[in-house]
């Protein structure tokens, strides 16, 4: 009676005992799936980050690209506008030298009018005769000194025309270097944001650095385009205004 009770319990126990086995196997193996499941995740986010990142250096190898073509561009300018501006000084020049000969000119003609006043009492045919050469004298220098003035109008015109221009072109060149300053700023700050800390590669780090040194190059150089458009237009704004004031003093050097 009692094999025939412990028979059965024994096996209960047996039984009890092959679950408790079973339900730990199965906790372990819970625990792994868990366990790898999360590293899965983990490894999902470190390729979605690294994606991103790719494509954000790639935005950004793209406009540096951008940036240089455009820093060529206002540098080809910048070369322009100093040339130009040679060419108004030389202009400059140029009416300094014809002023300086109407300057001699005037006074020539000043001294023959005088000198006409002087002998026009005189009634001696020789003194008529000297009275008739200072006239034909008189007369080709008023031509001459009229065609030295109409080229005189002729270069201010000109030097006008130029001066516009070039202060036109300044303003542009100027607007077109804020906007150029300002992106360059903007891509500063989104290239210190950018996302590599969890991508797991040096290579990334240092490739970031390098885009925002290069970044940071750009902007020096845009900064030095913009005072050097400065310089220029400081120069150009002091020869108009002498220009000017030429003009309205009626001072010709």
């Amino acid at each position: 009676m009692d094999n025939a009770e412990q028979g059965p319990q024994y096996a209960l126990h047996i039984a009890v005992h092959t679950l408790r086995e079973r339900c730990k196997q199965l906790q372990q193996h819970v625990a792994l799936l868990e366990e790898e499941n999360i590293n899965l995740r983990s490894k999902c986010s470190q390729h979605e980050d690294l994606n991103r990142s790719i494509n954000e250096v790639d935005n950004l190898r793209s406009q540096v690209a951008e940036l240089s073509e455009q820093k060529e561009q206002l540098q080809n300018k910048v070369k322009m506008v100093t040339n130009e501006n040679q060419d108004l000084w030389s202009k400059l020049t140029q009416l300094t030298k014809v002023n300086s000969t109407l300057g001699s000119q005037l006074t020539k003609i000043n001294d023959t009018l005088t000198q006409h006043a002087t002998t026009q009492f005189s009634s001696t045919p020789q003194h008529n005769l000297i009275r008739s050469k200072t006239f034909t004298k008189s007369e080709l220098q008023t031509k001459v000194l009229q065609k030295n003035l109409e080229e005189n109008d002729k270069i201010s015109l000109e030097l006008e025309d130029i001066s516009l221009k070039l202060s036109d072109s300044f303003n542009r060149q100027r607007k077109e270097l804020d906007v150029l300053c300002s992106e360059i700023s903007e891509l500063i700050v989104s290239n210190e944001e950018l996302v590599t800390d969890n991508c797991g590669f040096l290579f990334d780090e240092e490739l970031q650095n390098d885009l925002l040194a290069e970044i940071e190059s750009y902007g020096d150089d845009l900064k030095l385009l913009r005072t050097a458009v400065e310089q220029q237009q400081t120069v150009l704004e002091l020869n108009v205004k002498n220009i000017h004031l030429l003009k309205a003093n009626n001072i010709w050097f």
